[in-house]
C-alpha cells in the first residue's frame, strides 16, 4: 500500500485526496487514524493529577464498574496504574479502584485500560476527591461509548480535562456529564460530535 506508514500493515486504505496520497484514509483494528494521516496504535490511557492531602485514607482513581450493566464492568486486571515507571498496587473500595499514597502534594497517575469501553458514566464520579488535571491520550478508543453520563459529576475540584481527542459519535448521553465541577472554567469540545445526544 503506498501510503502504509511504519509496519504491521497499519493502514488498509490510502487517502485519495490530491496532494494527500501518502497519508492513510482507514486504519487496520487496534489502530486510530491521526488528523495527519497516520495509524497510532490504540492505547487506552490518561494521566490523572491529584493533590493528595491526606495519606491515611485511600484516593479513588476510577470506578471499577462504569455503568451498572455488568457487561461493562472493568476488572483489576484490566486496568493498570503507574507513578513514573513504577506499576502500583490498586485495592477496590467501595466500587473504585483505590490507591493510598504514601505523600502529599501533587502526584502524577498514568492509568491503562486494557480493554474497550462502550460506556463512560459515572467513570470519575466522587464526592469527596483529589483530581485536579486529567490528560486523555490522543489515541483513547471512545468511538464504541454509547454514554458519558455524569462522567465528572462532582469533581469539585477538577481544574482541566483535555477531551480533544474523543470520538463521540455514537454518544447519546451526555446527561450532568460536567455537574458541580465549579473550578473547571474551560473545555475545548470543538471536536465533540452530539448528533446522537
Amino acid at each position: 500500500i503506498m501510503c502504509d506508514i511504519g509496519d504491521e500493515n497499519k493502514c488498509v486504505a490510502c487517502n485519495e485526496e490530491k496532494g494527500k496520497e501518502n497519508q492513510c484514509s482507514i486504519c487496520n483494528q487496534g489502530y486510530r487514524l491521526m488528523k495527519d494521516g497516520t495509524c497510532k496504535k490504540i492505547e487506552n490511557s490518561f494521566i490523572a493529577t491529584y493533590n493528595v492531602t491526606s495519606v491515611n485514607k485511600p484516593t479513588l482513581l476510577m470506578k471499577s464498574m462504569i455503568g451498572h450493566i455488568n457487561l461493562y464492568q472493568v476488572n483489576l486486571s484490566e486496568i493498570e496504574a503507574y507513578i513514573g515507571d513504577k506499576k502500583i498496587d490498586k485495592i477496590i473500595c467501595n466500587y473504585y479502584f483505590c490507591y493510598q499514597f504514601d505523600k502529599l502534594g501533587l502526584i502524577e497517575v498514568k492509568i491503562i485500560i486494557n480493554k474497550t469501553l462502550q460506556t463512560m458514566e459515572e467513570m470519575f464520579y466522587y464526592y469527596d476527591d483529589n483530581l485536579i488535571e486529567i490528560k486523555f491520550s490522543n489515541t483513547f478508543d471512545t468511538s464504541h461509548v454509547l454514554t458519558m453520563e455524569s462522567m465528572f459529576h462532582h469533581n469539585y475540584k477538577l481544574r482541566s480535562a483535555n477531551l480533544s481527542s474523543f470520538n463521540t459519535t455514537l454518544c447519546c448521553s451526555m446527561l450532568f456529564m460536567f455537574e458541580n465541577c465549579y473550578k473547571l472554567t474551560s473545555i475545548d469540545l470543538s471536536n465533540f460530535d452530539t448528533k446522537n445526544v
